[in-house]
């Protein structure tokens, strides 16, 4: 079984095609884009509603339900 996600989600920032992701791990904030894997998680897909993450040890995936 795949761990809970470790992020909350703080926004997104878009130019042009060019999409960035705002996390919090923590006390951490990161900055991802669809494809990068953070912490054994891989960001798969970004939608306005949810972003979809893979646990990349046990190849799991599970969904982080965002605000519209």
């Amino acid at each position: 079984m795949a761990p809970p996600l470790p992020f909350q989600y703080l926004g997104r920032w878009q130019e042009e095609d060019k999409e960035v992701i705002f996390l919090a791990q923590g006390s951490r904030v990161l900055h991802a884009r669809v494809g990068d894997t953070l912490a054994g998680w891989h960001l798969d897909q970004a939608s306005e509603s949810a972003l979809t993450f893979t646990w990349t040890a046990l190849n799991m995936r599970q969904i982080l339900r965002i605000a519209p």
